[in-house]
């Protein structure tokens, strides 16, 4: 008992802390808690903000007695069938130099450095959570995210945490890193209820590519189609496809809305007679129009479309249009509108049969 109770000690009033030089880009958090006359626990945030804020059940993987790999390949496989999975399959039949989901959680594992004992590390204030903990508990940094070589991780808090716990911190880190890249946004909640989400008892996403073509339409910002960057920064990505049952309508089906990667399908209804493609184009008609997202598991956005014509000498190669996109953010967490931004749009086999 004195060994725990020395333990959360350091946990929580220790002086020493890790400063080496220049500020993290990430981290994860966790709680720990300790009544009196009870041993302390520690549990990642991500697992006890869904359990108590958001309502997730988290019983099998926590108790199936799997090991920290094992966990990790259980939920990578359920990723498979969200936007992460099915843009990794892209970024392999590209040749693009794309860092994919399994490749940044093996780098966290390979790269994480657990710090010596009675070493605290500096709050990052990233996790902006949406409550308070209960008086015996207490939220603390478990790791920072010093650069992609330096992952650093407490090793008081390491050596307490079951193997799904460690999985949890791992998989955070990596998650949180992709999305940092998409968003360029230092704000860990999405990231977070990703982690609960997936490693939950009820995992139930609808499939981001169900009932999809052969051959579908592939929309996408300039900015992601450049070859050198990591991931699709800052980026929103859709496949349009005729609606089954509503003849003059298309379904937009997002696969990343302004940097967020969809774990659930998410999809718009829109006139068929919009001109996404240049050669849909036969007038010199500015379109415009306002569309609802529907999803089972991320909430509702609002998105403005519109659809201008161009002359030929206002680009290198001859367009009859230029369409722009911008969301309205209303998924957690909610975001202010972005900038439109340019698409460009293209039919092609589907990859993600």
């Amino acid at each position: 008992m004195k060994n725990y109770l020395f333990i959360l000690g350091i946990l929580s009033f220790s002086s020493l802390t890790f400063a080496e030089g220049g500020m993290a880009s990430g981290g994860g958090d966790v709680v720990v808690c300790q009544s009196q006359g009870s041993l302390p626990t520690v549990e990642l945030l991500d697992f006890y903000e869904g359990e108590n804020v958001f309502g997730d059940e988290l019983n099998n993987l926590r108790n199936s007695k799997l090991s920290t790999d094992e966990i990790l390949e259980i939920v990578l496989k359920r990723m498979d069938r969200t936007a992460y999975g099915y843009l990794s399959t892209l970024t392999k039949l590209s040749g693009f130099k794309r860092k994919t989901l399994r490749d940044m959680v093996k780098h966290v594992q390979e790269k994480k450095k657990i710090i010596k004992n009675y070493i605290k590390l500096k709050p990052i204030n990233d996790s902006f959570e949406e409550f308070d903990p209960p008086a015996h508990c207490e939220i603390i940094q478990a790791a920072s995210f010093r650069t992609e070589d330096l992952i650093l991780i407490n090793k008081d808090i390491w050596d307490l945490f079951s193997e799904f716990d460690r999985a949890g911190l791992i998989f955070h880190e990596a998650v949180y890193w992709y999305h940092r890249l998409l968003t360029e946004q230092y704000d860990s909640r999405r990231s977070r209820r990703i982690v609960a989400k997936v490693f939950s008892d009820l995992w139930e996403m609808e499939d981001v590519a169900k009932d999809l073509p052969e051959t579908i339409t592939y929309c996408e910002t300039f900015k992601s189609m450049q070859s050198d960057v990591d991931t699709w920064q800052g980026t929103t990505t859709f496949i349009i496809k005729p609606h089954p049952v509503y003849k003059t309508m298309n379904e937009m089906r997002f696969l990343i809305l302004n940097g967020d990667m969809q774990l659930s399908k998410k999809s718009a209804l829109i006139a068929n007679n919009f001109p996404f493609l240049d050669r849909d184009r036969e007038d010199d008609v500015h379109y415009g129009t306002t569309l609802m997202t529907d999803s089972l598991y991320e909430n509702s956005d609002r998105i403005d479309l519109s659809s201008h014509p161009v002359k030929p000498s206002d680009f290198s190669k001859p367009l009859k249009s230029k369409v722009y996109i911008k969301a309205n953010k209303y998924s957690y967490p909610e975001r202010k509108s972005e900038k439109s931004q340019l698409m460009s749009c293209h039919t092609a086999k589907n990859w993600m049969k």
